[in-house]
């Protein structure tokens, strides 16, 4: 057996998922709340390599016109709900617990752990519509004012040297110590990738003159990040990073 995933977001979040027999090619779906009301179902990879065998997703319904969402785990064949209304696509094990996002009443977005059915609050972080966050790999971008914050323990971290005014994208390396921000700084001509030191603070920046479409920002190793740019009619190149000696 095989899973299937189908995706409208340039594979970051996975919009439908079926487990296929390879020798039948029978497909069912893999979560069953899209058939129990929900208007969708998204996974993440992170939820996919969920640490701890247990599969948070996101299901959506049409709560008197919201865009209001659930997050529930599946276990095995047993799909429980963890929490409502959260905020955004984060989801991920720390042990057994999980941590993701909720949306307060007075706007605050706050990053909640939730261990055996015990929530507590994390990190508080304010929301309005000029403040944008960004996830990657136990972390929260806020975009604007170039502070990041680790979501399991609330630490802030100030970026000096931080410039962009649009950030397109953002990654953190799997072992935690650098942050690459793709984006512009001034004007649609001025585009950067921005990596930081999170242990020293030091900050490398590389700038890409090309004005074409910039996605699928990832870190393929600690010290090298890759990304592609390109467009729907003259196809895409990728563009590798090697930080190790820059940093």
């Amino acid at each position: 057996k095989a899973l299937l995933l189908v995706s409208e977001d340039n594979g970051k979040l996975w919009n439908d998922s079926f487990v296929v027999d390879a020798e039948s090619g029978k497909t069912e779906r893999f979560l069953s709340k899209k058939s129990d009301g929900a208007d969708y179902c998204v996974l993440t990879d992170e939820g996919l390599n969920s640490s701890n065998g247990k599969i948070p997703f996101f299901s959506g319904r049409n709560y008197e016109n919201s865009t209001q969402k659930d997050l529930f785990i599946k276990d095995g064949s047993r799909e429980t709900l963890l929490a409502k209304d959260v905020y955004g696509y984060l989801a991920v094990a720390d042990g057994d617990a999980f941590l993701y996002l909720v949306r307060a009443e007075n706007g605050e977005i706050k990053a909640v752990r939730n261990e055996n059915g015990e929530a507590t609050d994390i990190l508080t972080l304010q929301k309005n519509a000029n403040v944008r966050y960004s996830y990657s790999n136990g972390y929260l971008l806020d975009e604007a004012e170039g502070l990041l914050y680790s979501v399991s323990t609330g630490e802030r971290i100030s970026l000096d040297g931080y410039t962009v005014t649009q950030a397109e994208q953002m990654a953190v390396s799997g072992d935690g110590k650098y942050l690459a921000v793709l984006g512009y700084v001034e004007n649609i001509t001025d585009y950067q990738l921005q990596i930081f030191d999170l242990t020293t603070g030091n900050c490398l920046k590389y700038s890409d003159e090309i004005f074409l479409q910039h996605t699928s920002l990832y870190f393929i190793d600690n010290k090298t990040v890759v990304y592609t740019v390109g467009n729907a009619y003259q196809g895409c190149r990728y563009v590798i990073a090697d930080i190790s000696k820059g940093l």
